[in-house]
């Protein structure tokens, strides 16, 4: 009976250990082989961000782009893709746009939507991409699981290309039903909270967004250390302006990243009908198909953040 305990303890901690070098050599290798496969040698524009760039955003719309961008995704996901596109990649994409307007920074409020360990992360953090430093020190920063769980390169192959198969063209059904505006409904809550007339102003944003502001400067400085154009993009949304104004995050663009950062503002892009949208905040297959023709036809329009500020 002993030995037979002794055996199966003996083969548990082999298998044990065994999926662990498996787990811990798939991790250290596969960003060198998935960069083969997901980012080509003409590509040079990259677009970053949460699921309004994902549903929005298709590759046929600029010639050598690839749509990055993944559900639920933060900003400092978004670094740590920009990270992995610019150090694993023998061309190195010239080009950042990323999908940063009012709602890609009010959703993530920072004492509910962010947890709190992220938050209370140390100055010192490593480079995500340093797995050695990981598994040697056993730090597990919530960056390094966004980044391996919801925005690992496999999910951007071939079934994963911005608007193909993301939403369905039924899904505008509920679009004007008031369940359809939670997320605006709740961020326009707390706004009342801060100075009691819904207002999101530059000051409430600064005060309650710091995780996305902070790696909104990060991505900033890092385009700016690899001599990367960052084009900030406001995808279409559906009547939210209307309901809460972008005056607050006009102003913060201009503060936070500077007055010559780019803008490519389609926030109120008009489409045909409600039926071109999924929800308030993303558009779905067939409007995101619209939108890309528009851009494919006129291309991207840019300007200034000095400017974008005034409108």
């Amino acid at each position: 009976m002993k030995r037979f305990i002794k055996l199966f303890c003996f083969f548990w901690l082999f298998l044990i250990l065994a999926i662990a070098c498996i787990r811990i050599a798939w991790i250290l290798v596969t960003p060198r082989i998935m960069e083969r496969n997901v980012l080509d040698k003409d590509i040079h524009t990259i677009v970053l961000g949460g699921s309004v760039g994902m549903a929005d955003w298709n590759d046929s719309i600029i010639h050598g782009s690839k749509n990055l961008c993944a559900s639920a995704m933060t900003f400092g996901g978004a670094l740590n893709n920009l990270k992995w596109a610019t150090e694993y990649n023998e061309n190195k994409p010239d080009t950042v746009i990323l999908a940063a307007g009012l709602v890609s920074v009010a959703y993530f409020f920072d004492d509910v939507d962010v947890p709190e360990a992220l938050l209370k992360r140390d100055e010192e953090k490593r480079n995500i991409l340093n797995y050695s430093v990981f598994f040697n020190n056993y730090k597990q920063h919530i960056e390094y699981w966004e980044y391996i769980l919801v925005s690992f390169p496999y999910k951007n192959l071939e079934a994963y290309k911005g608007v193909e198969g993301n939403f369905s063209t039924e899904d505008h059904i509920e679009i004007n039903h008031p369940l359809a505006f939670n997320q605006i409904n709740t961020a326009i809550e707390r706004a009342h909270e801060y100075d009691k007339q819904g207002n999101m102003s530059e000051e409430y944003l600064k005060t309650y967004f710091t995780y996305q502001l902070d790696n909104l400067h990060k991505i900033k400085e890092y385009c700016g250390a690899h001599q990367q154009t960052l084009i900030i993009l406001n995808t279409p949304m559906y009547k939210i302006l209307d309901m809460a104004s972008d005056k607050g995050y006009r102003q913060l663009i201009c503060s936070e990243l500077g007055d010559s950062t780019l803008v490519a503002d389609y926030s109120h892009f008009k489409v045909p009908d409600s039926t071109y949208f999924r929800d308030p905040e993303h558009l779905n297959t067939k409007g995101a198909q619209y939108f890309g023709e528009h851009i494919s036809r006129e291309g991207l329009q840019l300007q200034y953040a000095i400017d974008y500020c005034m409108n």
